[in-house]
């Protein structure tokens, strides 16, 4: 689903899009990518995957999600993820090379090899996890109209991930 909010429009770039008012999304739920509204949990079953859509996934670890409260999806979503602040311990995914040698190894690491990466991901990447999560999501990026173009980095946008509150089979 993609939502879009105008808040300055160029008349140069700016093509005709449908256009909702903050009130709307404020009064209306916005359906993420599983068909469920944002900010509702869910338990969902998904395979853990590597980034490999664009050059940015590098490094990167996504959920493939086939099941939402035991209903198979038509088609699999694959999804960023992260770990709720306030998830429970047993939570064991990582969402990138550093995050998984930490949850290996128990340390933070301040640099590791990619070789030492693909190590720790023999086990990780393919792994079928049951978790509790809500999809979330937030605007950003370079904003439309601001003639100062120095500025580098994707237009703005909405980005939406799932955030990950707990762990079924760790």
């Amino acid at each position: 689903m993609t939502c879009w909010v105008v808040c300055g429009e160029d008349p140069i770039t700016e093509t005709a899009r449908p256009k909702l008012t903050l009130n709307q999304i404020k009064t209306h739920d916005l359906i993420g990518e599983m068909g469920i509204p944002l900010g509702q949990c869910v338990r969902v079953r998904a395979t853990i995957v590597k980034g490999s859509r664009t050059k940015s996934d590098t490094g990167r670890y996504f959920l493939d999600v086939t099941h939402v409260e035991s209903i198979p999806l038509e088609k699999p979503v694959q999804m960023t993820f992260r770990v709720h602040q306030f998830a429970e311990e047993r939570v064991q995914v990582a969402n990138d090379g550093f995050s998984l040698v930490e949850l290996r190894t128990g340390e933070k690491p301040s640099r590791v090899s990619s070789d030492k990466i693909e190590e720790y991901e023999v086990g990780y990447v393919g792994k079928k996890v049951e978790l509790l999560v809500y999809e979330t999501g937030m605007f950003d990026g370079f904003p439309r109209g601001l003639k100062d173009s120095s500025w580098q980095g994707g237009g703005y946008q909405f980005f939406n991930w799932l955030m990950v509150m707990k762990q079924f089979n760790p």
